[in-house]
């Protein structure tokens, strides 16, 4: 079990925030891609990279565009590795396609994955019976989805077909 702490662009975390988080305990930090206090943390080294799950979401979708994506976040992380990279707020299916057809982001994750510089590929996105069809293709790693008290769908729609193929789920939202 991983506890988590996200940045998106618009909160103020510093990299002293960030810090203290890991210290008491975070241990999986999802960045949004901003320089902000999350990869300054990383960037100068306040945080022992080794005690924490690094994971972004891309934004690109050919691969062109998720290339320079990845290799600007790897400098501004510090990093020569992210552990999860996830290709962002994926709703509708012909996004997914776009991402996983020939010159789509994918084979740009998946030759980063080869060279060790990305640990797992996933999706993140709202639409759940979305996200359990992009599971069966068996081209991702995990998935990223909502679910929390008032959101339950994923019960029904995602967690039994990850179930089924061992595919870790990572759930956003969870205390809302």
């Amino acid at each position: 079990m991983r506890l988590g702490l996200a940045t998106r662009g618009n909160t103020h975390l510093s990299a002293d925030d960030v810090a203290l988080a890991v210290e008491r305990g975070v241990n999986y930090l999802n960045w949004c891609g901003y320089d902000d206090g999350l990869a300054q943390a990383l960037r100068h080294g306040r945080i022992n990279r080794s005690r924490v799950v690094i994971a972004m979401q891309l934004g690109g979708r050919d691969s062109a565009s998720a290339a320079r994506e990845l290799q600007s976040s790897l400098r501004k992380l510090g990093t020569d590795c992210i552990d999860v990279v996830t290709f962002y707020y994926v709703e509708h299916k012909s996004e997914w396609q776009r991402i996983a057809d020939p010159g789509g982001a994918l084979e740009v994750l998946r030759g980063a994955k080869e060279q060790g510089r990305v640990r797992l590929i996933g999706l993140t996105t709202h639409q759940r019976k979305l996200a359990a069809e992009c599971a069966l293709e068996n081209k991702l790693d995990l998935l990223m989805v909502r679910y929390n008290a008032a959101h339950r769908g994923a019960e029904q729609d995602v967690f039994p077909v990850t179930a089924s193929l061992c595919m870790p789920v990572i759930v956003y939202t969870a205390q809302r």
